[in-house]
């Protein structure tokens, strides 16, 4: 049978759902999940999305995340269906190769306290056609916009920040500052 939706709840530390999940209150890490869902639902209390928790789900279209989310490791939601992300208040880090390969991502809203968008977050995001980059952002690694060929970038800043990696918009995606 088939999982709709799989919500992760920080206030049970070992959570199992039919022997395919298994969830760490500790480290708020979804280890596995096997069978194919469409909807994830994580609950407040949980500060990080692990390493590898979704990646390759090319059935969930859908992640609600909680405004106790601190970071999003690499690859976490990688060669997803994933439509639509926006980013929790309390969101600081997306990590390398976060959303990378998600060719139905269309819409990003970032939050005011982000402060790192790793190296190829966004790679080969064909959907998205526009994101804003809060001043807060300092860092942003290489390749994180390669393969966004219909994107537009709006950034707060006036200019490039000297965190930003020097190939960080590869594809040379027009970019409006301020």
């Amino acid at each position: 049978s088939r999982l709709s939706e799989f919500v992760i709840d920080p206030a049970n530390p070992f959570l199992t759902t039919d022997g395919d999940a298994v969830y760490t209150k500790d480290l708020a890490t979804l280890v596995t999940l096997a069978r194919p869902i469409h909807a994830l639902a994580v609950a407040d209390g949980c500060t990080c999305i692990a390493r590898k928790c979704c990646h390759g789900f090319t059935d969930l279209v859908e992640a609600k995340l909680p405004d106790s989310l601190e970071e999003i490791s690499p690859f976490a939601f990688s060669d997803t269906g994933i439509q639509s992300f926006e980013a929790p208040t309390s969101l600081r880090v997306i990590g390398d190769k976060a959303f990378m390969h998600c060719h139905s991502l269309s819409s990003v809203k970032l939050n005011d306290s982000l402060e790192v968008i790793g190296d190829s977050a966004f790679e080969g995001c064909q959907s998205l056609t526009s994101i804003e980059i809060p001043a807060s952002v300092t860092s942003i690694g290489s390749y994180a916009f390669e393969g966004c060929t219909s994107l537009t970038i709006y950034c707060e800043a006036e200019s490039q920040p000297s965190g930003w990696a020097s190939n960080w918009n590869p594809s040379n995606r027009p970019v409006v500052w301020g």
